[in-house]
Formats: C-alpha cells, structure tokens, sequence
C-alpha cells in the first residue's frame, strides 16, 4: 500500500463493474462459508479456538477447497471463443477491420531521416561490436535481430525504407566478419538450386561467421598455450600430501610443464580447492610467499577462492579496469616523486610521499610479476577477450596462467569456447580430476560422470537408487518444494533449483508466505526487485557488486546470500550473513533494484555451490545438458529431479502420439549440448561436415533420386499403374526411399523391369501408401537376393548403389561426390592407423604385397565411411551396434561385415566410459533443406 493518506475503499470499488464485484462476493462468501466450517471441526478435535496463525492456515485451506477446478481448452476452442467476441465487439468479422487497418496508409513521417549511408555504417559498427562481445559465433539470423534493434530509434518514411537499411547493416556487418562456413565443394545441379541460386543442400541463410578480434584472440591463447617458457617448480619443492593419484598428478604436471597457459580440468565434486591448495603450497616453496594470486570472472567466485586458498583474489573485470589505469598511475607517481623535494612543508612532504606510498602499491597490485602463479577460477565463465588480455598481461610479465573449470559445464555469458579450445587442444596431456569425492554413495560418482558426458546411461542410476520424480509441472513443483523445505526443516543445507526464473518467482513467494504462516517471518515487508516482498528472518540475495556497502572487511557482492534482521520505513534492509558476523544496510534503492529472495534460484546462479541437498525441478524446454549436470552435482547426499511431463518440447515427425515420460524429457535435454564452442574449433566443425560421408551420401542419393526420377516413373507406366496411381508414388514421403530401394536391387543384378509387375500386384488396396508398400517388396526382394553376387563397382565404397544416369550435370554432381567420398575414407582411414585405432585389428594385419594391400585397404575404406556415416564410435567394434540402429544401418552394417576378419575385438578387462550414445541416423529420403 502506498504510504500516505488511507484510501477510501467505497470509492476504489465504484469503479469495478458490478459482474465482478457480484463474482468476489459470491466467491469470498463460499470462503467464509468453508473457513466456519473448518474452524468449528478444529473447536471440536482440539477443544479450544484456534490462534491468529492457525486461522491463516485455515484460511489457505478453504481457498484451495473452494476453488474452482480449472478448464482446459484446446487452440482451436479458444480461437473461435475470441473470433466471436472480436465479432461482437466490432460489429464485424475480424478479418474484415483488420485487413482495413493494416491496408490505411500512414501519412509519411514530417522528419527526414539522416543520411542512409551514415546510418547504416554507425549501425554496422554497433552491431558487430555486440555480436562479438555476446557470441563467439553468429550466423545471418543474429545478424537481422541486432540490426533491427541497432535502427530502432530510427525513424523511416516507410516501412520499405526501415526493411531496407536493416537489409543494407546486414550485408555490411557480414562484409566485415570473417565466414566460417566453407564454400560448396561439389557441384549442384540447377535442379537443386533454390531461386537466388544457393544448393538446396545448405540450410537457408544457415552460414556461421565470427570477428577477426575473436580468431586473433583465440589463436594468440592457443600459442600462448603451447609456450614452454614459463616458470617451473623444481621436483625438490613438490609436495603431495594428503593428495589422491588423480590430484598428485595434476600438481605434478601444472608445476613442472613450464607452459605459460595451463589448464586443469575440474568436474564437480573432484576435490578442486584441495588440489590447488596443495599447488599453491608447492609453488610459493619456490618462488616465495604471495607469488599465487586468484582471478575468477564473478566477484562471488573470486572471493571463494581467495578465502579457500588464502590468497588475494579479484574478478576479472575489475583487474582488467585497475590494470588499464597503470598508465595514468604511473604519469602521477612520477610527478609525485618530482614534486616531493620542491615540498612547501614537512607536512606537505608527509603528504606527497603518503600519496606516492599509495600509487606505488597500486602499480604493485594490479600488476603481474616474474615468477607469479595466476589461478583464474571458474575459467569456463570467463570470455575470450578477457581471457586473452589477461593471459597476454602474464605473458608480457613473465608468469604463468591456470586456468580453472570444466568444459561440461556453464559456459560464458559473453564471447566463450576458450577453455574448451584449449583443453582440446592438450588431448590426453591436459591436467584432469578424475573422481568425484563430494558424492557420499559410489553410485553417484559413477552416475555424475556418465552425465557430464551425455551417456543415457546416468539416467538407468538416477531411476534406480529414486532420484527422479515425474508428472505434471504444479505437482513438481509442490513435491520439489515440499521436499526442500523438509531439509531445511531438518538443518540440512538444501537448494530448491529451478530453470527458469519464473517458477524461481514463485517458489520464492511460496516459501516466504508459509514462513509468515508459521511465524519465523515477519508479515508485511519491503518491496524487492523480483517483485516480492521480505520481512525480518527472510532469507534474501543480493544481485549486484557494490563495494561501497561493506560488510566488515568484506564487501556486497553479486550473489551474497543474507538474512533480514531489521526493516526501515524507506524501504531499506538490515542484513547479516547466515552464519552470523556483521551486519550491512541496504538503502532502499539498492534493495529496490538489486535484491531478492534467496529460497530458490536457477543453475547460473548455483555453479559452484556445494550442499547436503538439492532438489531440480526439470521442465525440459530450453534446458541444455550443463544446466542439468549443474543442477544434479551440487550435492552431497542427495541431488533429485522432478521432471515435469507436461511441458515437452514439439515432439519429432512420428512420434506425435508418443507419450511423454521422466526418461524421454531427460535424454532430450542431455542431447541439447549448450556449451560455447570457439570459432576455431566452429570452423573446423563446418568443414568436417560439409566433407563428411554421412553428408555427401545424403547428398548422393538425393540426386541420384531426382536424375532417375523420369527413368522410374515411365517403368511404373509400363507396367500399368494408372496416372492416379502414378501421382500418388511420385507424391508420397517415402517415393524418395524407394528409388533408392530399386538402384539397390539393380546393383544386386536384379531385372527390375521385368519383376515390377509382380511386385505391384495388390500393392494399392485399400488405403496403404502404394510407395511404401512397394519400397517394402522391393527391400525384402533385394535381401532375399542377398550381397554375395554383388561387385565392388557396383557400390560406390561398398556401401552406397552406383547411380547411373544419363544427365550430364546430374552425373557431373555424382561424380563429384564420389570423388570426395574417397578422399574423405582415405583420409579416415590413414588418421585411424596413425591414431592406431583398436578397431583395425579386426580386419587382420595389412599385407606386404601391393595387390593384397590394395584389397585390404578397399576393405578398410568400407569399414571407415560405414562407421562415419552412421557415426560409429566405438573403439574395438569395427562396425559398433548395428541391430540398436535403422533398418538402413543394419543393411549396409551386412556389407561393412564383409570386410571384417576377426569379429571378435580384443577389449581391454576394464571398461572405460564410452563416448558412444549418438543418434544413428534416420533412414534418409531427401537430403533437401537439410
């Protein structure tokens, strides 16, 4: 309520039509009717009349009770419902004045805009800028939404004008970046070509592009990161007390590698503030006390840190602010030691030294020295420009860098993929924790590691042992909260984990009116920026650095969690941490715009934390494998998911009538990879796919299908389909499958022409697809037929029917194709025998006669485009699990066979996690649009 006068209720209510003043009546007497009730049943089982608190509670209860059961209607329900009110409102159809108002033409705006050309140049450079301080990579879509913000205070005479500036930044911004997409390398016939002329084979508008800054950047970390100048530990200071192999490893290695950039790699719960105290213990025996200083990209994860390690700390941002400062720093120093002995007084001197004292040890801290040891923190947040300057600053001073995080978790707001890049690039070499200590049951170490790589498997460990909870979205959400609040009733430290911000919103609230309820808050408080309120004994958070609020030696951070122990009548709060200690004043207008309640947060928000409990509440949507793994890894004893069923994502073509389930929600969001990626390794990722089998077989059999197309349809004719008939094959979805059926059967020597007409027979009754019925008959004809009289030139790599066509450029296109599709398995298969892949051994030792070398190598090229193409990657099993993939996969896994020699692979006695688990691919029709 506003402070001031008292209002007048009367008055307000004047204003309310009298249909909903009669709706509240009848609504708060049904209440009040369940409230008697519920008072007079508690009279009688407790013999006394509730307290002020219980009422409250019984007043919660007959609200629920008499609530009314909620209506659901479809899209198509409510569309009619609003197309009738719209008619009713109007007096016409509402298509009718809606095509009247968007047909009226405005009268043109009396200011020009300025000049075209220097608004499209400002706003091309605005656009850029935000695009590569936000995205390591972008593509043309990015680009129209930043240019229609970047001209929204422009103003247009007409809409075409505004359409075409925007169309003008886009064109400039994508001048000016740097195009990671390779160009075509294969021909496309025109038949193939969309109406501006770009393949049918590339997505639409679907290039990638970075800033030259970010490729620069990256380049000088991974050259950096391959520097062996940098200082070392000698073996005589290495100390490995009370350290695991894992940890002992990891100190060992960042110690004595010399690299100017490390990296060490940290899953949750690995024991990472054990290891680097145990390295900062090595490295200050031989470079001195306070040689190991502490970075992170949030003041919260800096402060962490320093206190873990006992070492100064800072976030980023505010050591990269200080240190650009130096210059100015230094020009004062030097006119304070100038000044100093031209001092009017002893007292002036005093002040003058004081003041060069003071810019000394500025220069001093925010500065790097030889020697020094720079642990960046929660690298995985830190973006790639920041990074860079940073690690080029230690570089320059002759220290070295650590970089700190896990690339399977929460990447960088800004420009990331560094750390990632860099931890990449090392291979096997690069410092890594393995087991994760902070789970008190084994299982769940196992289980957290088999989700930090997207394996379903975790999910068979989560179900098993109880940990994941499924139903509708208000039931998680009650069982989530329900469960939460049992913790913390219980003193254990819990998190209530949400993924969106909303629901975060109102579990919040939920949590701080059952605290009033019960009396540990007390009723009424300050307004908060998430809209809610917070009385004494609230537990809030606060959402913004000020280091102007102090909290004893330490100051307000982003992130800081509080608990209320006064309100003031402007809107500020007292707070103290949960812990106890010192107590800080937040003015009103901080707590106005930088606070909340702290009951429940997201996955960014909860990185790093470490708990007894956690309780996730999955809905699916938007969520991407690191915020799961976040949200499952924060806790000691028991991290839980409540995955919400009625909230999927749209579902794929067949699979509409699937029902939704905990595992099928889960395995979607595992296979939603949100992880930044660097715009070197983007690169490389287009080129690998543009040259990849799997696309160019794609590809093949598209235009193999559409060049003899003509030729099957005048077979169909000939053997007596009617032109209905006909129109109904050329039309249906799987017309693309069969073509590729009968260029089958015809490698397998089979008279097509001949048997067609036997194979139609009965094909068309009643109302069956007649393609797919056919393409099934032709399939099962080509299978009976078997691939033993099959010849090697019939296939093209043994695995793909050689299309013959008479088109020159349909047959150019194939040509083309094949071609690369040689290449690319030679290339495999020489990076397999170099990589000594365990799967080569399968197909016995290679010959030393050039004719049986020639014929095991056309075996193992066989063998390297079937394991591309249907993304095989296990390392023993030549050709993996075919019977777990298509009917497609199972069939060319028969042809692969051929060329194996032991099918037995030689695995090692103890299994190590695989990185298998992909999606086979989908049995392919048209690679179009793809």
């Amino acid at each position: 309520r506003e402070r001031g006068p008292r209002r007048n209720p009367a008055f307000e209510l004047t204003t309310v039509p009298q249909q909903l003043l009669d709706l509240f009546s009848r609504r708060a007497a049904a209440i009040d009717v369940e409230v008697d009730r519920l008072i007079g049943k508690y009279q009688t089982d407790h013999g006394r009349r509730p307290d002020a608190t219980t009422v409250i509670r019984l007043r919660q209860q007959a609200t629920l009770a008499t609530r009314e059961a909620k209506e659901v209607h479809s899209l198509q329900e409510l569309t009619e419902e609003w197309r009738t009110r719209a008619t009713t409102a109007r007096g016409t159809a509402p298509q009718d004045w809606f095509q009247r108002a968007i047909t009226t033409q405005p009268e043109p705006l009396p200011v020009a805009p300025p000049a075209p050309s220097r608004v499209v140049d400002d706003a091309a450079t605005m656009v850029l800028a935000v695009l590569s301080r936000k995205r390591a990579t972008w593509s043309a879509w990015n680009v129209d939404a930043e240019a229609s913000r970047a001209l929204k205070a422009h103003c247009f005479p007409t809409p075409a004008a505004r359409d075409e500036a925007v169309a003008a930044v886009v064109a400039q911004v994508q001048a000016r970046s740097v195009l990671l997409t390779p160009p075509e390398i294969a021909s496309t016939p025109t038949a193939l070509r969309r109406s501006d002329g770009t393949s049918a084979f590339r997505p639409h508008r679907g290039e990638l592009y970075t800033a030259r800054a970010t490729l620069d950047a990256e380049t000088r970390l991974l050259a950096t990161g391959r520097d062996l100048t940098g200082p070392t530990v000698g073996p005589e200071h290495l100390t490995y007390t009370g350290l695991f192999d894992d940890q002992a490893a990891a100190v060992r290695k960042i110690a004595r590698s010399g690299r100017l950039l490390e990296v060490l790699v940290g899953p949750a719960g690995a024991g990472k503030t054990h290891t680097l105290a145990a390295l900062r213990a090595t490295w200050e025996a031989a470079h001195g006390p306070g040689s190991v200083i502490g970075l992170a990209p949030s003041a919260a994860a800096a402060e962490v840190l320093g206190t873990a390690l006992g070492i100064p700390a800072e976030n980023t941002t505010k050591w990269l602010v200080e240190h650009d400062a130096a210059l100015d720093r230094h020009q004062r120093l030097l006119r304070a030691k100038a000044a100093l002995p031209r001092a009017s007084s002893r007292e002036a001197a005093r002040e003058i030294a004081t003041h060069v004292q003071r810019l000394t040890h500025d220069l001093e801290q925010w500065s790097f020295h030889p020697g020094q040891l720079v642990i960046i923190d929660e690298a995985s947040l830190g973006g790639t420009a920041d990074l860079d300057r940073i690690t080029a600053c230690a570089a320059e001073a002759g220290a070295k860098v650590l970089l700190v995080g896990d690339w399977a978790q929460l990447s960088a707001i800004d420009a990331g993929g560094a750390f990632g890049l860099l931890v990449r690039d090392r291979g096997a070499t690069v410092p890594e924790l393995g087991a994760a200590r902070r789970f008190i049951h084994a299982w769940e170490r196992q289980a957290a590691g088999l989700l930090r790589v997207g394996d379903p498997e975790a999910l068979r460990y989560y179900d098993h042992h109880g940990r994941i909870a499924d139903g509708d979205h208000d039931t998680m959400v009650e069982k989530a909260y329900s469960a939460w609040a049992a913790d913390e009733q219980a003193g254990k430290t819990s998190l209530l984990l949400a993924g969106d911000t909303d629901t975060v919103r109102a579990l919040n609230h939920r949590a701080h009116t059952d605290l009033v309820t019960s009396g540990r808050v007390t009723p009424g408080g300050t307004r908060l920026h998430d809209g809610l309120e917070a009385g004494v004994g609230d537990r809030v958070v606060t959402r913004r650095n000020d280091r102007h609020l102090t909290v004893g030696p330490r100051w307000v951070k982003n992130g800081d969690t509080f608990t209320v122990t006064a309100r003031h009548n402007d809107g500020a709060l007292t707070a103290q941490r949960p812990g106890g200690g010192p107590s800080v004043t937040l003015p009103a207008s901080y707590v106005r715009e930088h606070v909340e309640l702290a009951y429940a947060t997201t996955a960014f928000r909860a990185q790093g934390a470490t708990v007894d409990t956690a309780h996730a509440i999955v809905t699916g949507k938007g969520m991407t494998r690191e915020v799961l793994y976040v949200m499952l890894t924060r806790a000691k004893e028991a991290n839980k998911a409540y995955v919400c069923t009625d909230r999927r994502v749209e579902p794929l073509p067949g699979f509409e009538d699937q029902p939704t389930t905990a595992r099928s929600v889960l395995t979607a969001v595992m296979g939603n990879v949100g992880a930044a990626v660097s715009a070197h390794e983007t690169a490389q990722t287009e080129r690998e796919q543009a040259a990849s089998i799997r696309t160019l077989a794609a590809e093949y059999e598209t235009i193999a299908h559409h060049a003899q197309t003509p030729r099957w349809t005048q077979m169909f004719m000939r053997a007596g389909l009617t032109p209905t008939q006909l129109g109904a094959v050329t039309d249906s979805r799987a017309f693309g499958a069969l073509s590729t059926a009968l260029r089958r059967a015809e490698a397998h020597g089979l008279n097509i022409e001949a048997a067609l007409s036997r194979l139609l027979e009965h094909a068309d009754a009643g109302t069956v697809d007649l393609a797919a019925v056919l393409h099934q008959r032709v399939e099962c004809w080509a299978d009976l037929s078997g691939t033993n009289a099959t010849r090697d030139s019939d296939y093209v790599l043994g695995l793909l029917p050689v299309a013959a066509v008479d088109d020159p450029e349909m047959a150019a296109a194939l040509t083309d194709r094949v071609r690369l599709m040689e290449q690319r398995a030679d290339a495999l298969l020489d990076r397999a025998r170099t990589a000594h892949a365990p799967w080569l051994a399968q197909l016995g030792p290679e010959p030393a006669d050039s004719q049986r070398a020639a014929a095991w190598r056309a075996r193992a090229r066989t063998v390297v485009a079937y394991r591309e193409r249907h993304q095989v990657t296990d390392p023993w099993s030549a050709i993996g699990d075919p019977e777990s993939g298509t009917h497609q996969q199972r069939r060319e896994a028969t042809l692969a066979a051929r060329a194996i020699i032991d099918p037995r692979p030689q695995r090692p006695t103890t299994a190590s996690p695989s990185t298998a688990g992909s999606t086979p691919a989908p049995q392919h029709s048209d690679a179009i649009g793809r």
